[in-house]
C-alpha cells in the first residue's frame, strides 16, 4: 500500500524537536482512529511522518554574527549566549539574532539555503511518488507557500537536478508534473503569508489591491483531486494572519482555491499561543478529517 507521506516543517528560531512533533503527530492518528473507529496499525498503514529540519542551517552563522558583535556575552567553549548573563537586554538580543535572524536569512525570493535544505529534504519521499501533506508553522509556512508557488505557477524548483545539463530540463518538468499531481493538503499553523506577501510588489504597487494574488492550493479536476489547505491562527497570536479574505481579492480564482481559516485557542501570552499548535487538540481533529476525507 502507497503511504500518504506528511511533512511537517518547524518556523523560526525554533530548535529541531521531534518530541514536538510527535505530539501534534499522536494526536492526530488517535482523532483519524477514533472517528473511523480503526486500529492505530490501520492509521500506520496509510500514513507517514517526515520531520524537517532547516534550523541547522542558519544557527551556525547566526551565532558567529552573534559572537562577533557581543564577544562578552560568549560563555565557555561552546560560546552559549546569555546563559548565566544577567543583561536586561539579552532576551531582546537573543530575539533579533535567533529569530528576526531567520527571517533575514530567508527574505530573498531567490536561492537561498534555507529553501533548498528543506527541499531536498522533502525530495527523497516525494521522488518515491507518493501522496503527500505539508503541516508547517510560522517562517516554516512561508518556505512551504513558496514551494509551492514554484512548483504549480512557475514550474521551478532549486533543487540539485536544475544545475545538470540542459538537456536534462525536460525530466526536471516531468518529475515537477508527478510532484504537483502528488500533493494533496497544507496545514500552515501560525503563519506570517499574509503579511509576507508585501515580497511581491506587483501585488501592491501603482495601487495595485492584491487582486491578482494566487493561490497554488487548487483542485485538480482533470485528475479528479481535491486539495485543501486549512490556516490555523490564534487571535492572540500576533504572528499569524487569517488568509481567506487576502486571497479572494483575487476575483477571477476566488473559488478554485481552498482555503479555510481556522480560528484555534493556544494560549492567552503571545509567545505561547504562537508555538503551541503543535499540542492542539483541535488543530490535530481537524487535519485528521481532512485526511480522513482524501484517504
Amino acid at each position: 500500500m502507497n503511504k500518504h507521506i506528511l511533512f511537517f516543517v518547524h518556523g523560526m528560531g525554533e530548535s529541531y524537536s521531534e518530541n514536538d512533533y510527535d505530539v501534534l503527530w499522536t494526536a492526530i492518528a488517535k482523532a483519524y482512529c477514533d472517528r473511523a473507529k480503526v486500529p492505530l496499525d490501520v492509521f500506520n498503514n496509510k500514513f507517514e511522518c517526515v520531520y524537517i529540519n532547516w534550523q541547522l542551517v542558519t544557527s551556525d552563522a547566526e551565532l558567529t554574527i552573534f559572537d562577533a558583535a557581543f564577544p562578552q556575552l560568549q560563555v565557555g567553549e561552546k560560546k552559549l549566549p546569555f546563559s548565566g548573563i544577567k543583561n536586561p537586554i539579552r532576551s531582546l538580543r537573543k530575539f533579533i539574532t535567533f529569530f528576526l535572524g531567520d527571517v533575514a536569512a530567508y527574505v530573498s525570493e531567490n536561492d537561498n539555503n534555507i529553501r533548498r535544505t528543506v527541499w531536498q529534504q522533502m525530495e527523497p519521499h516525494i521522488s518515491k511518488g507518493l501522496p503527500y501533506s505539508i503541516i508547517a508553522h510560522s517562517l516554516g509556512s512561508i518556505i512551504v507557500f513558496d514551494y509551492l508557488f514554484n512548483l504549480f505557477e512557475e514550474n521551478n524548483l532549486f533543487l540539485p537536478e536544475y544545475e545538470k545539463l540542459e538537456h536534462q530540463n525536460e525530466l526536471s518538468r516531468n518529475k515537477n508534473n508527478q510532484r504537483q499531481v502528488n500533493f494533496r493538503n497544507l496545514f500552515t499553523l501560525g503563519s506570517p503569508i499574509g503579511l509576507f506577501m508585501l515580497r511581491k510588489g506587483d501585488l501592491w504597487k501603482e495601487g495595485n489591491k492584491f487582486n491578482s494574488i494566487k493561490n497554488p492550493v487548487q483542485d485538480d479536476t482533470e485528475k479528479g483531486i481535491k486539495r485543501t489547505w486549512l490556516n490555523f491562527y490564534d487571535e492572540q497570536d500576533v504572528i499569524a494572519f487569517p488568509l481567506e479574505n487576502l486571497f479572494s481579492l483575487n476575483s477571477t480564482s476566488r473559488d478554485k482555491g481552498s482555503i479555510k481559516d481556522v480560528l484555534v485557542n493556544t494560549g492567552w501570552f503571545a509567545i505561547d499561543s504562537h508555538t503551541r499548535y503543535w499540542q492542539n487538540q483541535q488543530v490535530a481533529l481537524e487535519i485528521s478529517q481532512v485526511l480522513l476525507r482524501g484517504a
